[in-house]
């Protein structure tokens, strides 16, 4: 992942999407880094340039020797998004990077395309306003000496924080948050923003910041802003009370509820923050609308796997309808074993190679009596699979994959599965399903205008 220097130092970021996108640009909090969008990124929709910095001083990010206050990061950001040579751009931020977001905004008017934001800090606030169950641990860190013995010295902060996710944090993102504080001097930018929290007054910088950006909240009519809101965790900053004093004082304000999440919630709900922001993206005119299903596209796909299959046959001997033809024996994967050990009756395969194959019975019968040859299949109609007839005298009788068929069909799938798994991974689930639907609708209605046009019956043009 790429490194930019920025003013004295260096910003570290990761970014995904079109190069030639609209730049959606999404800030992370205390004490996390661009790892908290690991999930996010690759599932935001088309047409829009993914980009996640790490705050300075944190993540891979460089650590200067300064204080760390609101106004250093503030001013480090500014620098990063220059570099990114956009005239416009998106900002999504969490925690205090929904606060940088909205400063940054406000003090660049006209620069802002939209804002979309989640578990951050919306207003100067009072102990009352603050999750409960984190106000023991905030007094603690804001007293001075003891704040340094927690943070610094028993990293009680980091050790902590991972229960603000409502799932708990794998071992692998506990690792990744802690990496960049190893040291009691690399942990000062954790405890400089746990007291830079607007409570009951101070620090009274920040809440000149604040108190600006909320003007500027409440008067940008002319900028779409999303508010993605959870439910289920004591930790969420956000709760039903802050998101409707949102929608009373921020304009052009749309809200998305994103279902069960703690303040951490990419790690919680990472596909449908995607999908909200990607939907608010195309409803608002900064992105395209999603791929079309066509069947150039259908079709490509379908190239694509069968290239994968033919390279992984190739030199076996069996082509792509036994291939399949040996599936069809071995039947679905609940009922796998059961299939295998008894087998299936002779015109009961059959029939279903050649509903699979797209072809009659006949040519059904010889692709099982190769397979037989072979030493795949077993089974009386198999070993004398009689091609010229729609039947014949062993109907009843089972065909069964060998041990040698079960071996192969492993076997080849072992070699498949990574490739297809790759290929797959990341891809939202309800895109999945949506596109599954979608093909079998048109699977079946192709499997009817051929029945058609081999029975003679007229199909619709």
């Amino acid at each position: 992942m790429p490194t930019v220097d920025v003013l004295d130092s260096t910003i570290h970021y990761r970014q995904s999407g079109a190069a030639d996108g609209t730049p959606v640009v999404f800030l992370h909090g205390n004490p996390t880094s661009s790892h908290l969008w690991r999930k996010v990124l690759p599932r935001i929709g088309p047409g829009l340039r993914c980009v996640a910095p790490d705050l300075i001083g944190m993540g891979r990010s460089g650590k200067p020797d300064i204080a760390y206050t609101f106004a250093d990061h503030a001013r480090y950001l500014d620098a990063f998004l220059a570099t990114l040579d956009a005239p416009q751009l998106l900002l999504v931020g969490q925690d205090w990077g929904g606060a940088l977001a909205f400063d940054w905004a406000a003090r660049h008017p006209g620069r802002s395309l939209g804002l979309a934001f989640l578990e951050t800090i919306m207003r100067p606030m009072s102990w009352d306003d603050f999750p409960a169950a984190a106000r023991t641990r905030f007094e603690s860190f804001r007293t001075p000496g003891l704040g340094e013995e927690l943070v610094l010295d028993q990293n009680a902060f980091l050790e902590s924080f991972g229960q603000s996710a409502l799932t708990g944090l794998s071992d692998e993102a506990a690792r990744a948050y802690r990496a960049p504080f190893p040291t009691p001097a690399s942990r000062r930018p954790i405890l400089q923003w746990a007291r830079s929290m607007p409570l009951e007054g101070e620090p009274a910088a920040v809440i000149a910041r604040i108190t600006a950006y909320d003007t500027w909240l409440a008067a940008s009519t002319d900028v779409p802003k999303l508010l993605l809101t959870f439910d289920s965790s004591p930790t969420l900053m956000i709760d039903e009370r802050m998101a409707a004093w949102c929608e009373q004082n921020v304009a052009a304000l749309s809200v998305r509820h994103c279902g069960p999440a703690g303040h951490l919630a990419p790690e919680d709900q990472p596909e449908a923050i995607a999908a909200a922001v990607t939907g608010w993206a195309r409803e608002n005119g900064f992105a395209g609308p999603a791929a079309a299903l066509n069947p150039r596209i259908v079709g490509q796909a379908e190239n694509a796997h069968a290239a994968v299959l033919t390279r992984a046959l190739k030199g076996t001997g069996i082509d792509r309808e036994q291939w399949i033809t040996l599936n069809v024996a071995l039947g679905p994967a609940s009922a796998a074993a059961d299939s295998a050990d008894r087998g299936v009756p002779a015109d009961v395969l059959a029939a279903r190679t050649a509903g699979a194959l797209k072809v009659d019975r006949a040519h059904a019968r010889g692709v099982l009596g190769t397979l037989a040859a072979a030493g795949l299949l077993a089974g009386p109609e198999a070993a004398s699979a009689d091609t010229s007839s729609d039947c014949g005298p062993d109907d009843t009788d089972p065909i069964h994959l060998t041990d040698a068929g079960r071996e192969f069909i492993a076997t080849i799938r072992g070699e498949i599965r990574p490739i297809l798994t790759s290929a797959y991974d990341d891809i939202p689930a309800e895109d999945l399903h949506l596109a599954a639907h979608v093909l079998a609708i048109v699977t079946e209605r192709l499997d009817e205008a051929l029945a058609g046009v081999q029975s003679g019956e007229p199909t619709a043009a």
